[in-house]
């Protein structure tokens, strides 16, 4: 046992009949204070970037999983930090941004715009302008 419990021991054994109930108080007081500490989540680590939680484009990309080049282009779509001409990402932030993407295949493109089949569209909107072509010279109104 401790040196600190030792003293407290021997004055459980010494003190008073009537100063029990206060050294018991104290005691209860200490317990709840340690069981609060172990029922308690542990306290959060710094971010293993040496402290820093931003990544540059270079991480930043790598930490996706895509180029550079597709970092800069889509800066203005992603969680970003200017700070002067420097751009910044934290990776909470992209992790969330990350999450926001996930959806049905080819409902979204990899910035998050909705993607259109743009040759089935134009296809169909010819197809459609053909039969109204069709019909107007069928009428004669052409």
């Amino acid at each position: 046992m401790k040196q600190e419990l030792e003293v407290v021991l021997q004055a459980a054994r010494t003190l008073p009949t009537e100063e029990l109930p206060r050294l018991l108080g104290a005691l209860r007081v200490i317990e709840s204070v340690a069981q609060a500490r172990l029922l308690a989540p542990p306290p959060a680590q710094p971010a293993a970037t040496n402290g820093s939680d931003l990544l540059d484009v270079k991480q930043t990309a790598r930490y996706i999983g895509m180029s550079c080049g597709f970092v800069y282009r889509n800066a203005d779509a992603m969680p970003v930090i200017r700070i002067g001409n420097v751009i910044r990402f934290r990776r909470r932030d992209l992790n969330e941004w990350i999450t926001q993407r996930r959806a049905t295949p080819r409902s979204v493109d990899c910035v998050g715009n909705p993607v259109v089949n743009h040759a089935s569209t134009t296809l169909r909107s010819s197809r459609k302008e053909a039969g109204h072509r069709r019909r107007r010279l069928e009428r004669g109104s052409d």
